[in-house]
Order: C-alpha cells, then structure tokens, then sequence
C-alpha cells in the first residue's frame, strides 16, 4: 500500500520543508515589520496632529499680538506728533 521513499526522495522533501521553514520564517518578519511601521506612521500622524493644533493657537496668540503691537505704535505716532506741534507751536521763535 505504501511506497517507500528512497533517500534521495527523503532528503529533497527535507530541504524543500526547511527552504519553505526559512521563507515563512522571514515573510513573517516581514509582515511584524510592516505592522510596526503602521503603528509608527499613526503615532506620527497624531503627534502631526497635536502640533498643527498647537501652531494654530500660536498663530492665533502671534495674531492679536501683532495687532496690539501695531495700535501701540500708532498711539506712539500720534503722541509724538501731537507733541511735536505743540513745541512747534510754543517756539517763540
């Protein structure tokens, strides 16, 4: 009912089980890898996330404080220049 395999037989099924062992053996490696580099791309796109939230925030404090800035220059002009024409104005000369 049963052939018996010669040696020679034996021996090729033995490697082409250990060669198919070997690329499982790998490919699964490759598969984890391809996993944690998932993880690793979440991870980054979130913390991308959190920073772009916290540049907006910045961007909206940088705002109003450009703007208090500029209305505190114009207030300066207009002391200096109200300043100036009054000395103007009181030079007897």
């Amino acid at each position: 009912m049963f052939a018996v395999p010669d040696g020679d037989h034996v021996r090729r099924w033995k490697e082409t089980f250990e060669l198919l062992g070997q690329q499982v053996s790998s490919l699964t490696k490759l598969v984890n890898g391809k996993k944690n580099i998932g993880g690793k791309i979440q991870a980054a796109a979130e913390a991308a996330e959190e920073t772009f939230e916290r540049l907006r925030k910045l961007e909206v404090v940088f705002k109003e404080i450009r703007r208090n800035l500029r209305k505190a220059i114009g207030d300066s002009k207009k002391r200096c220049w109200i300043k100036l024409i009054e000395e103007v104005n009181n030079d007897p000369c």
